[in-house]
C-alpha cells in the first residue's frame, strides 16, 4: 500500500480564491501508518485543504506530494490514490447503494472483484438493509455511511474525511473508528476533520490545528488530554472547542 515517499508532503502550501487567501504557505507531512486529526474554526481553511489534497482543485502555489506525486500536476493521479468523505456525498441520487459502488468500483478499474467488495464494505458499514434503496430515498446518516463506503471501495492509501462523524449514529461511528483503525494497521493513512474533541484525540494519533491557512501546532494525539488539548487550541486561536 505505501512507499518511500510521505502519505502527503506539503511546503508552501497556498489557495487563493480571487484575490482571497486561503491556504497561506502551509507545511504538513505525513508519514504512512498515521492518522492525522485536524482541528481549526470556520474559516481556517480545513476543507480547501482536503479538496487541495485530493485534487478537487488546483494549488495556486507551493509544493505539494501525495505518496510521491505532484498534486499540481497529476491531479487525476492523486484522485485514485485518495478515498475522500466530504460534505457532499459525491452519489448518485436515482441509483441504488449497490448500483452507486459498482459504478465506483468499475470508475478505479476493479473489475471483476468490484462486486465482491461493494459487498465487503456495505457489510463493514452496515448498508445491507438499504443496498437495493435509492440513495434519495434513505437517511441522511444511511446515505453517510454508503459516502463512506464509496470513499475506501478502491482501498486508498490515504483518507482524507471532512467531519465524517456528522449524522452517524453510536453504530455507525463505531464502524468508521474500526476502518480507520485497519486503514492504519494495513500502512495506510488519514487526515480528519472534526470539531469533537474526544472523538478527535481518539481515532488520531496526531492532532494538528490549523488557524489562518497556516498548521499553528501539531503533536501526538491522546484522548485522556482532552482538557489539555483544548487550552491549546485557545492558546493558539483565540476560540473554545
Amino acid at each position: 500500500m505505501t512507499s518511500i515517499h510521505s502519505a502527503v508532503s506539503a511546503a508552501g502550501l497556498a489557495k487563493r480564491f480571487g484575490a482571497r487567501p486561503v491556504l497561506r504557505g502551509l507545511d504538513l507531512e505525513l508519514g504512512w501508518g498515521s492518522v492525522l486529526t485536524l482541528f481549526g474554526p470556520n474559516g481556517a481553511g480545513k476543507t480547501t485543504l482536503l479538496r487541495t489534497l485530493a485534487g478537487l482543485t488546483r494549488p495556486s502555489g507551493g509544493a505539494l506530494h501525495i505518496a510521491g506525486v505532484d498534486a499540481g500536476r497529476r491531479r487525476a493521479d492523486v484522485r485514485h490514490l485518495v478515498g475522500v468523505v466530504m460534505h457532499q456525498t459525491f452519489l448518485y441520487d436515482d441509483l441504488t447503494v449497490a448500483e452507486n459502488l459498482r459504478f465506483y468500483a468499475r470508475m478505479y478499474g476493479l473489475g471483476a472483484s468490484g462486486g465482491s467488495r461493494a459487498a465487503e464494505v456495505a457489510e463493514a458499514l452496515g448498508l445491507g438493509g438499504v443496498m437495493n434503496a435509492r440513495v434519495r430515498t434513505i437517511s441522511n446518516g444511511m446515505q453517510k455511511r454508503a459516502a463512506l463506503a464509496r470513499a475506501v471501495i478502491h482501498r486508498p492509501p490515504l483518507l482524507l474525511l471532512d467531519e465524517p462523524e456528522t449524522g452517524l449514529d453510536q453504530d455507525a461511528m463505531a464502524a468508521l473508528e474500526s476502518l480507520l483503525a485497519q486503514h492504519r494497521e494495513g500502512g495506510g493513512s488519514a487526515i480528519v476533520t472534526t470539531h469533537g474533541v474526544e472523538q478527535g484525540l481518539r481515532v488520531g494519533d496526531r492532532a494538528a490545528i490549523l488557524h489562518g491557512g497556516r498548521v499553528v501546532y501539531d503533536g501526538p494525539a491522546d484522548a485522556s488530554e482532552a482538557d489539555t488539548f483544548r487550552r491549546i487550541y485557545a492558546e493558539h486561536t483565540g476560540g473554545e472547542l
